[in-house]
């Protein structure tokens, strides 16, 4: 009798989180309007350079991808596009974009689905969720195919940090002639022994993930996965306090930028993408020089992930620096400067 009214139990808990499942059509009813979405975001301290291009694309799901873009004058030496990281937004990048613009290049940037000012997938705009990373190429290729190609000056180059290295790697084993050149930074090719992902192995991760989706657990927070809070945003990120702080302030100017930790299905997929970008004979399908940079004290993602990679393909070149943490781009100045020198070097 107590067995049977287990099963009875169970069977109504999964059917009840089945049932507080949102759909993506229902994701969209209740996300921001157009006119919120089709512009880009200032602070007192911190705006984007003048004459970028917002438009705004739309996936055969209805989702819209927020996308800019700005185009040198003279000298242009080709088009970056930039792919920002998990719950990033374009506006983050703010002195990034900046120091390529100054360097003669174009920029597209653009947040991906799920997050930024893009087409949230379901009703809770905080939580990191997809429904499949294969979704993201979708997005990659549609802004390749509908703004690079057409509008965008040769050569191609691509650019991307943390989760956005990692769907930029992607991108270059699926569309290996797309790009010339890739610069990675701290790329997603392995979590951090700091999560329980990453003390876990890859299967054990995704037979759990497996069955909290069976059980209707696809669209809840994961273990430890908590909340959007700004205290919580800084350690293990950047030891620069004072550049972190000044790009705090978007989340106060427009608070549906902020976002929490990520999904039961977002740790599934992305840890099957993890399985699939690391395979040798995609690894060796890639045609296009990659810089690597890695940061020694990175508490997000594994470091020693991109050494494995980099032992794999002499495509990569590899370099680390020491003193920085995970996101190389909003560090310290001297890091930065080394940064830059690298990937002065490397782009010639």
């Amino acid at each position: 009798m107590i067995f049977i009214f287990l099963i009875l139990l169970t069977g109504a808990i999964v059917c009840y989180n089945h049932y507080q499942q949102s759909s993506i059509s229902e994701a969209i009813a209740v996300d921001i309007p157009r006119a919120q979405r089709n512009c880009l975001i200032a602070t007192d301290k911190i705006s984007m350079p003048k004459g970028g291009v917002v438009e705004l694309l739309t996936t055969k799901e209805a989702l819209e991808i927020r996308t800019v873009r700005w185009i040198p004058q003279e000298n242009c030496r080709g088009t970056i596009v930039l792919c920002q990281g998990y719950t990033e937004f374009l506006e983050k990048y703010d002195e990034v974009v900046q120091e390529l613009l100054d360097r003669n290049f174009a920029v597209l940037t653009f947040d991906w689905r799920g997050q930024g000012l893009s087409s949230r997938l379901i009703t809770d705009p905080q939580k990191g969720h997809i429904t499949s990373f294969a979704d993201f190429m979708i997005d990659a290729e549609l802004i390749y195919q509908k703004i690079v190609l057409p509008k965008m000056p040769a050569p191609y180059h691509i650019m991307g940090h943390s989760m956005g290295g990692h769907l930029a790697f992607r991108v270059l084993q699926e569309f290996p002639k797309h790009y010339t050149k890739a610069i990675l930074c701290a790329p997603f090719f392995g979590w951090s022994p700091n999560f329980g992902a990453g003390k876990l192995n890859s299967l054990v991760v995704i037979i759990l993930t497996n069955l909290m989706k069976a059980f209707g657990y696809s669209q809840s927070y994961a273990y430890g996965a908590t909340p959007p809070s700004l205290d919580k945003t800084l350690p293990g990120q950047t030891s620069d306090r004072v550049r972190f702080q000044r790009r705090v302030t978007f989340y106060e100017v427009e608070p549906h930028l902020l976002m929490g930790g990520p999904t039961w299905n977002w740790i599934l997929e992305s840890t099957k993408s993890l399985q699939l970008i690391l395979q040798p004979k995609r690894i060796a399908n890639i045609q296009t020089p990659i810089l690597l940079a890695s940061g020694a004290k990175d508490e997000i993602v594994d470091p020693q992930s991109h050494h494995k990679i980099n032992a794999i393909s002499d495509k990569i070149t590899l370099v680390d620096f020491p003193t920085s943490m995970h996101e190389i781009l909003m560090e310290q100045d001297d890091i930065r400067a080394a940064f830059w020198q690298e990937f002065d070097q490397f782009m010639g």
